[in-house]
């Protein structure tokens, strides 16, 4: 492909731009595999704790569990739900359950950390889609048509899982993750419509295969620099977030060895399970947007002949990629 002259390193950072984030995509589907691998190593031991706590399935549980909830804490539970039902991935109620499961003897099961619970699965949720979302976005050897469609689904999920949470009522903490959430995907969605229409190929090797040529050459970089550097950010939010998550997962996956396994040990477990009740139903701790993308710039003009004339300033793609940003 010929670039006109000033456009070499334009076309350059755009390559560099897209390489940061086809490897946080590797790291974020890598996330979504051990969600599912510890998904399916847990699942005997919840249906085993199910039985032992009386309940007769996962329904019940759920259904007992929401008989704790007022109304309010109710009608946003449900949104919640629907929201996650909405993505790839759904929502996964192997982990609520485990959640659920691990209050400790004699704490109050109150709506409130039924709710706070249900959120966790839900940022958990969100993951699980981008990973199946990224999968998809490197198929096959129509990848720059395959990130294109990702891009359509990407936005049209965020667009689905934003609207029903409104209109279920969603309101406060939960409201500003979903919407968080939905704006950050719609960022990336974005991105890969953007790739998509310059035929890039959205891989681990990642490559032009085609770019506008002629006099919008110029615009066109620019624009799809400045797109990608709002996406990346998200991206790197999101795997970020999954770094989190996995972490609680873990702690799940000990506390259920602490109390069933091999060694089981009541006290260890009985540790473990206040630690992660009390994780989750803490308010989320918040992702530093702005420290995140000057770690990325850093990493950025680590490299040799870095080149970022054209690039937007550091609070113009932190309010890019926030929500309500327009």
């Amino acid at each position: 492909m010929v670039f006109y002259p000033d456009n070499v390193q334009r076309a350059s950072r755009l390559q560099q731009l897209v390489d940061s984030m086809a490897n946080m995509q590797t790291d974020i589907k890598h996330s979504g595999d051990q969600m599912d691998e510890r998904d399916k190593r847990i699942r005997p031991t919840i249906d085993a704790m199910l039985k032992e706590k009386g309940y007769d399935n996962i329904e019940d549980l759920i259904e007992k569990s929401t008989a704790q909830m007022t109304p309010e804490e109710k009608k946003q539970f449900e949104a919640l739900i629907a929201a996650a039902k909405a993505s790839k991935a759904g929502f996964d109620w192997t982990y609520f359950a485990a959640g659920i499961l691990m209050v400790p003897e004699g704490a109050v099961l109150t709506g409130k950390m039924v709710v706070s619970i249900g959120r966790f699965v839900v940022r958990l949720s969100v993951i699980q889609s981008l990973a199946t979302f990224f999968k998809a976005a490197t198929s096959g050897t129509g990848s720059a048509a395959a990130a294109a469609e990702v891009g359509n689904e990407l936005e049209k999920g965020a667009v689905e899982a934003q609207g029903i949470a409104k209109d279920g009522g969603v309101v406060g903490d939960a409201a500003q993750e979903v919407s968080r959430a939905a704006t950050m995907m719609g960022r990336v969605a974005t991105f890969f419509k953007v790739v998509g229409a310059l035929g890039f190929v959205v891989t681990l090797v990642v490559g032009i295969v085609e770019i506008v040529e002629g006099a919008k050459q110029k615009e066109e970089l620019i624009d799809a620099i400045h797109n990608s550097q709002a996406a990346r950010l998200c991206i790197a939010f999101f795997k970020r977030e999954a770094t989190n998550i996995g972490q609680q997962l873990e702690l799940v996956v000990t506390y259920l060895e602490a109390s069933y396994g091999e060694d089981a040990d009541p006290d260890v477990a009985a540790y473990i399970s206040k630690k992660i009740i009390k994780n989750i139903s803490a308010d989320n701790a918040e992702i530093d947007l702005n420290a995140l993308e000057l770690e990325l710039e850093t990493q950025d003009k680590s490299a040799g002949g870095f080149y970022g004339g054209d690039d937007l300033s550091t609070a113009a793609v932190v309010a890019a990629a926030k929500p309500n940003a327009v």
